[in-house]
């Protein structure tokens, strides 16, 4: 990758990605909840009142970068996958072992250097499933985690 964005920082503490106003504006609360996760840490963002959430996964215990995505469509794996334009420079696909785009589901992930990867799992709230394409949503989120990343 000709430029890699050191995720340091976002990979010790994934609730820093997403600044306090980023959240808000997706009506979600201000600070996320951190999580460890089976590839890394994550940071979990839920709304309460009306089961919208995002999700920041750094997939740094997997470290194949983007290359790990489409070794798992290759073999199968993955009932949706979609090569995404870049967001904000980097590679993106939308990618799930189940395509659950009609429940209001999508996860979009991004390499951010050949080793590290990280993934943004949405749920739409009830109010937005089937108006909104829930990979364009999580698209959105991810470039919002990447400017926030890129300042640092």
């Amino acid at each position: 990758m000709d430029d890699p964005l050191d995720t340091t920082r976002f990979q010790q503490d994934p609730c820093l990605a997403l600044t306090a106003d980023q959240a808000t504006s997706l009506t979600l609360p201000a600070t996320g909840k951190p999580r460890t996760m089976p590839f890394g840490k994550a940071c979990e963002w839920n709304n309460p009142n009306d089961t919208g959430s995002v999700t920041v996964h750094f997939l740094d215990r997997n470290p194949y970068g983007l290359s790990a995505e489409y070794q798992a469509h290759k073999d199968g794996k993955a009932a949706l996958f979609e090569v995404l334009p870049p967001i904000e420079g980097y590679p993106a696909v939308a990618t799930d072992v189940v395509d659950g785009r009609d429940q209001g589901l999508c996860t979009v992930v991004v390499g951010v250097s050949d080793e590290i990867a990280f993934e943004v799992p949405i749920t739409q709230s009830q109010a937005n499933i089937g108006s909104k394409d829930p990979c364009q949503i999580a698209a959105m989120v991810a470039g919002m985690a990447l400017e926030t990343m890129k300042k640092d």
